[in-house]
C-alpha cells in the first residue's frame, strides 16, 4: 500500500534552522533482555570504547519505558531497572543503557547525518561487547518546543488544521491541550503529540522539563517493531531513514514562518 506524503515517500529537502527549539532529540534499540548488562562489572570494555566522547558514568535506578503499539495507541509499560549512564562533559549527550535497550540522546542536534554516526558508533560498542544478536523495536523521537515569540505567533507557525482551540480568539484562555494521534507511516508507526502546555507543564518530565513559561510542543516519535538482526550498520540505515520520516512529519506540520523565525535557509 502506498501512503500519502508525508506518511510515505521521500521528505522535502532539509532545511537547517541554527536556532532550532528542539527540546531533546533521543534514539532508542530494544532487545530481549541481556541479564549480565545489569553487573557494573561487565561495563568496563563498553565504557572504554564509548569514554572519549562520553566521560561521565553514573549509575542510576529508576522506570525504564516499553511503548507497543496497539490497534488502540501506545501501551506504556513501567519498569524498575538499573540504568548505566555515559554523558559527555557538556551534559548535552548522553547514552543511557540497561539490560533491555540501549539510548542515545542529545540536546544540541545539529543534523540527522551528526546525530545518526554518533549513534552507530554506540550501537557498534554495544553489539561488540554484548552481542544483542536481536533487536525487538528501534524508535526516534523528535521534541520540539516552542516558547516565547513563537509562542506568540504559533496561529501563524503551524498548519492552521493543527491548532484546535489554541486558535487566535481563543488561546489566551487556553492553559492545556494536548492532542495524540497513533499512524501508520511507511516504515512501521509514528506516536504524534502536539499542542499546548502551561508554565511549569509536561507530558514526560523524562524528556521536556516544566519551565516557567507557556509552550507549543510537537512531539515525534517513529518506530519501527518486530524481531531484526543487531547489526550496528543496518540499524543505522534504519534509524536514518527514521529520521528522514520524522523530519517529513514536521514539515508538514509548520509553515514558512516557523522555519524563517528560526533561521531557515533552504
Amino acid at each position: 500500500m502506498t501512503l500519502p506524503s508525508p506518511l510515505g515517500g521521500p521528505p522535502p529537502e532539509e532545511v537547517t534552522l541554527p536556532r532550532a527549539p528542539l527540546a531533546r532529540v533521543l534514539a532508542q534499540v530494544r532487545y530481549p533482555s541481556i541479564l549480565y548488562i545489569g553487573e557494573k562489572s561487565r561495563l568496563a570494555p563498553f565504557q572504554a570504547d564509548v569514554r572519549a566522547q562520553y566521560p561521565i558514568f553514573r549509575e542510576d535506578s529508576g522506570q525504564n519505558f516499553k511503548v507497543e503499539m496497539s490497534p488502540g495507541g501506545p501501551a506504556i509499560e513501567t519498569e524498575r531497572s538499573t540504568l548505566w549512564r555515559f554523558g559527555s562533559v557538556d551534559g548535552v549527550w548522553l547514552i543511557t543503557l540497561t539490560p533491555e535497550a540501549v539510548t542515545l540522546e542529545t540536546r544540541a542536534y545539529e543534523s540527522r547525518a551528526e546525530f545518526v554516526q554518533r549513534l552507530a558508533h554506540v550501537l557498534a560498542c554495544v553489539e561488540t561487547h554484548f552481542a544483542p544478536g536481536i533487536a525487538e523495536r528501534i524508535s526516534m523521537r523528535y521534541v520540539t518546543r516552542v516558547t516565547d515569540e513563537g509562542y506568540d505567533r504559533i496561529d501563524d507557525m503551524v498548519e492552521p488544521g493543527l491548532l484546535g482551540l489554541a486558535i487566535p480568539e481563543f488561546r489566551r484562555h487556553v492553559t492545556h491541550a494536548i492532542s495524540e494521534a497513533a499512524i501508520e507511516i511507511e516504515e512501521g508507526a509514528l506516536f504524534l503529540r502536539w499542542g499546548v502546555l502551561p508554565p511549569n507543564g509536561t507530558f514526560d518530565p523524562f524528556v521536556l522539563e516544566p519551565i516557567g513559561k507557556p509552550s507549543w510542543v510537537i512531539d515525534i516519535d517513529v518506530s519501527i517493531t518486530g524481531f531484526t538482526d543487531f547489526k550496528a550498520g543496518a540499524l543505522a540505515d534504519h534509524f536514518y531513514a527514521l529520521a528522514k520520516r520524522a523530519y517529513a512529519i514536521f514539515r508538514h506540520m509548520v509553515t514558512d514562518a516557523f522555519l524563517a523565525l528560526y533561521g531557515g535557509r533552504s
